[in-house]
């Protein structure tokens, strides 16, 4: 009896931690399904957030007018370089004209007939003298404001890259142009090519030489835009009001 006793005391002994961890499992079951009720709950409920938006600007600037023009300064024979005038007005607050270029290349690609080249070096390409480029006035608002020219002895493109030039700002300079009236590839001799050359480019002759302009300003993309020369130009300037000549 005694020890029947005894045996049931260590079976309950042993038992109450069974059921203690049957508890805990049963409390941690219902946490979990706790849990799964509220995450399902927050799937279900969208939340509405009302963030303010950034103000639209409209960014306008005003039309920009960029002008180049010609002069051949000679009759009949080369004693100076022919003048170039180039300025612009318009755009945003601060536009800067970053670079200019001019490209006689009038027929197909490549030099031939009818063609206006710049002769720079006495000793190469051209007819009568030559005259490198040269800047005759450079008025700017700021005087740390450059200009480089970019140009081979023969070459039909001229590149000016500028840096401050801003609208209102004038260039003035000066360079020899020549015009192919006759071409043949295959010859070789020198003073035989340049006797197919004139040396006097008129307006009419240097009409349809490209014009390319580009363009920087504060917080806009930049912008170029292409032209040609017109022998007749007096309507379109008046219009473009450009103050040149």
């Amino acid at each position: 009896m005694f020890l029947q006793k005894q045996v049931n005391r260590l079976s309950r002994w042993f038992a109450a931690p069974n059921e203690r961890d049957g508890e805990r499992h049963l409390s941690a079951r219902r946490r979990t399904a706790d849990s799964r009720q509220r995450e399902q709950h927050r799937k279900r409920t969208r939340m509405a957030v009302i963030e303010a938006m950034e103000p639209r600007q409209l960014m306008a600037a005003d039309l920009i007018q960029v002008g180049a023009v010609y002069f051949e300064e000679d009759v009949g024979s080369d004693e100076h370089g022919d003048l170039f005038y180039i300025t612009f007005q318009g755009g945003a607050p601060n536009t800067q004209l970053t670079r200019v270029t001019i490209d006689g290349d009038l027929g197909e690609p490549g030099f031939s007939l009818g063609d206006l080249f710049f002769d720079t070096v006495e000793a190469g390409y051209g007819a009568d003298h030559a005259f490198a480029f040269q800047i005759v006035q450079l008025k700017t608002q700021n005087p740390a404001a450059t200009v480089k020219a970019t140009v081979a002895d023969g070459s039909s493109k001229l590149v000016l890259d500028f840096t401050n030039f801003k609208a209102g700002d004038l260039l003035v300079f000066s360079i020899d142009v020549d015009e192919v009236q006759f071409w043949d590839p295959a010859e070789t001799d020198l003073s035989v090519i340049n006797d197919s050359f004139d040396p006097i480019t008129s307006g009419v002759e240097f009409q349809n030489t490209k014009l390319f302009a580009e363009f920087v300003a504060p917080h806009y993309e930049n912008i170029a835009g292409q032209d040609r020369f017109l022998n007749r130009y007096d309507s379109w300037l008046t219009q473009s009001g450009l103050p040149l000549p």
